[in-house]
């Protein structure tokens, strides 16, 4: 529940949440990272906007690189995305695009030239009375799994 708190927390600071992702990155060393760009979202994310196909997947076993190679092929820079950048300012993956091998296809052949990027970001809502519910509805599935319906 945690998650809500640190979402609070970073509405005025996305450096913060930036650093926040990537301290995760770095403790829990994921073993693989995929990130389906089989359809995509333009315009209002992250909740809403328009299904675009975009046809691609990217895996790696660095999370940072992964996400530096997306953030390549819809027109991103290191400097919008503040996870990845403190990410790599902290050394916990690579985000140096001529230090990543990319395989299986060319990054410029993949490059989705006329993405419609997100002009402001939909606000993940995380209100008292959702995280109240969420708790509640956990509780419960602890009683029933402990002492039964």
């Amino acid at each position: 529940k945690r998650k809500a708190l640190l979402h609070f927390r970073s509405r005025e600071d996305r450096a913060y949440f930036g650093r926040m992702l990537a301290a995760v990155a770095d403790q829990l060393h994921p073993a693989l990272t995929i990130e389906d760009g089989i359809v995509g979202l333009e315009r209002d994310g992250p909740t809403q906007g328009d299904p675009r196909p975009l046809g691609f997947l990217a895996a790696s076993d660095d999370v940072a690189a992964a996400d530096r190679v997306v953030m390549e092929l819809l027109g991103y820079g290191l400097e919008e995305v503040a996870y990845v950048q403190e990410a790599g300012e902290a050394g916990v993956g690579e985000t140096d695009l001529s230090r990543i091998h990319i395989a299986g296809a060319d990054l410029d052949a993949l490059r989705v030239r006329d993405f419609v990027r997100v002009a402001q970001l939909s606000p993940v809502r995380f209100s008292l009375p959702r995280v109240l519910r969420s708790v509640t509805r956990q509780i419960g599935y602890l009683f029933r799994a402990r002492w039964g319906s």
